[in-house]
């Protein structure tokens, strides 16, 4: 089957998107698909696809770092990915003929201004539509499956278009939902008419008789792609957790609830459809952590860690969690409050540096800062630490939290970069506890990933947002954490000062990291995206279908 993937970002560009699009394209070649990549020649950091990017939620694999799964393995110094104009014929690949297959990528030479500026950002999204239009027109190679991501967004209404008119399929895989980001961030009513003509176009590139799947990141996304879909009754299935909402009843399942069972166009597991059946409309699979190998990482080799931690064992210091706490000056008895990761729009922190400025009035009133006050947590643990907000990472609202840290000095707020790709498994465990944060009025339209780093991390994760969203499913079914309501700054101190208790927080810890080996394992949930996105009808529609 050859798929084309159109994705305006891919390695070695630097943005999260295009990393997890990579670890399912190299999934399908290796199953034997003849897999097109069509991107643009870089950009997301405003410099093109050579930049750096130190992410807390993706960890990009080197050609100095094995990268291995149970069923994927991906080694990027063996394989070589060619650079391809349109003309040129794709790589046949064929587990039986070729040892490292590699997908086929065309580089469209769009405009690079990057993410600096509103005007240069829709440049560069008009020039890569362009490009993608022009060589979806005239490659050589017929497509069997158009599978569309979202950025740019409504890349689905491609998709569609030249599935038509090259006889192929087409899938989408959703990871911002347009034009609801837009409403959620109040750039657009939900009753102008902007809205509604671009609801319009969402509508139509997610339908027609040539659709194959649609594939979310979590159940309330894909309860709001529902909404395009005509979809309402959605079903999940997992192991022991039953939630209800208004219309979508949600069932947990053995395997972990990465698929949905529905009827009609609704979600249900694609090992149900028979060989060769389409799949159903919606299905969703959540983004992958980013620390399996610490979970990888053998009993054995992990006393011996830590026995080199304690004896002070250079080599190992340099990349271990108890080495960082050191370096950043962090005390053992400190209780490390972390958020880690993209400060965007979607994302609340008013509610935490709220917790952090009580917390010092707290400490003025209380200078021996030993008492609990209304159930409240002290500034100071009982052990004589210190409780530390520290914020790692970029984004929109970056300089509000700045700002904040540098106006508020007697507040225990650090704000930093993000942690370097290399060391973040330490990193996200050199924390006690771990923060994640959405808008209410954005839940559906993004699934943030902070939760799977803390989880594989094996650290409890606070959960600032509506219970309702996928994140605050996944932490109230796994126990490993808390989910505090927006605005509920009295609940995010109970919720940490709980957590401060050192049994409390092992115990969360533990949950959470066997939550995440389950549904957030990165072979698992690559190859589970792969098979949706590959899997029901695979053969051109008829001519007349749209």
């Amino acid at each position: 089957m050859h798929l084309v993937f159109l994705n305006q970002y891919y390695p070695p560009d630097v943005a999260p998107t295009g990393v997890m699009l990579e670890g399912v394209v190299q999934g399908l070649v290796r199953e034997g698909h003849e897999v097109t990549v069509i991107c643009a020649a870089g950009g997301y950091a405003g410099g093109g696809g050579n930049v750096e990017h130190r992410t807390s939620n993706v960890e990009r694999r080197t050609s100095n770092v094995g990268h291995r799964t149970s069923d994927i393995e991906h080694r990027r110094g063996d394989v070589q990915e060619p650079e391809a104009t349109a003309d040129s014929p794709p790589i046949q690949n064929s587990k039986s003929k070729i040892q490292n297959p590699s997908p086929h990528i065309i580089r469209i030479g769009a405009t690079r201004f990057g993410r600096g500026s509103f005007a240069g950002k829709l440049m560069d999204y008009l020039s890569y539509y362009i490009g993608v239009a022009w060589v979806l027109g005239t490659m050589r190679r017929k497509p069997d499956r158009i599978v569309a991501l979202t950025t740019p967004p409504y890349l689905s209404v491609l998709a569609r278009a030249f599935s038509r008119l090259r006889g192929a399929d087409h899938a989408h895989w959703v990871m911002d939902l347009y034009p609801d980001v837009m409403a959620a961030h109040g750039m657009l009513g939900e009753t102008s008419a902007s809205y509604r003509f671009l609801a319009g176009l969402t509508r139509w590139g997610f339908n027609g008789k040539r659709r194959a799947a649609v594939l979310t990141l979590g159940p309330d996304m894909a309860e709001r792609v529902g909404r395009y879909l005509g979809t309402s009754n959605i079903e999940r299935r997992t192991s022991d957790v039953e939630h209800r909402t208004s219309d979508v009843e949600h069932r947990t399942s053995d395997v972990g609830g990465m698929a949905m069972e529905g009827e009609g166009q609704g979600v249900s597991n694609p090992q149900a459809s028979s060989p060769g059946s389409r799949l159903p409309s919606i299905q969703w699979v959540p983004l992958w952590g980013t620390s399996n190998f610490e979970l990888r990482t053998s009993n054995l080799e992990r006393r011996r860690e830590e026995r080199e931690e304690q004896s002070g064992a250079d080599a190992r210091l340099q990349v271990s969690a108890v080495a960082l706490r050191r370096q950043r000056g962090w005390a053992d008895e400190d209780l490390v409050v972390m958020y880690s990761g993209n400060m965007g729009l979607g994302h609340r922190f008013g509610e935490i540096l709220a917790a952090a400025r009580e917390l010092a009035e707290l400490s003025e009133r209380d200078q021996d800062g030993r008492s609990r006050a209304g159930g409240r947590i002290s500034p100071e643990k009982d052990g004589g630490g210190r409780v530390r907000f520290v914020f790692y990472g970029g984004g929109r609202r970056r300089s509000e939290v700045l700002e904040f840290a540098n106006g508020s000095p007697g507040c225990a707020v650090e704000v930093h970069d993000y942690a370097p790709a290399e060391i973040l498994a330490a990193h996200l465990r050199s924390a006690d506890v771990h923060l994640a944060s959405l808008d209410p009025e954005w839940t559906g339209t993004m699934v943030p990933s902070k939760l799977q780093g803390g989880f594989m991390a094996g650290r409890p994760v606070v959960f600032i947002g509506s219970a309702a969203s996928s994140i605050g499913r996944w932490v109230r079914e796994s126990g490993g954490g808390r989910v505090v309501g927006p605005g509920d700054v009295a609940g995010l101190l109970a919720a940490l000062a709980e957590l401060g208790d050192a049994e409390i927080r092992g115990a969360c810890g533990r949950a959470a990291q066997a939550y995440g080996a389950v549904h957030f394992d990165e072979a698992t949930n690559v190859a589970r995206a792969a098979a949706i996105l590959c899997g029901g009808r695979c053969h051109p529609a008829a001519p007349g279908d749209g």
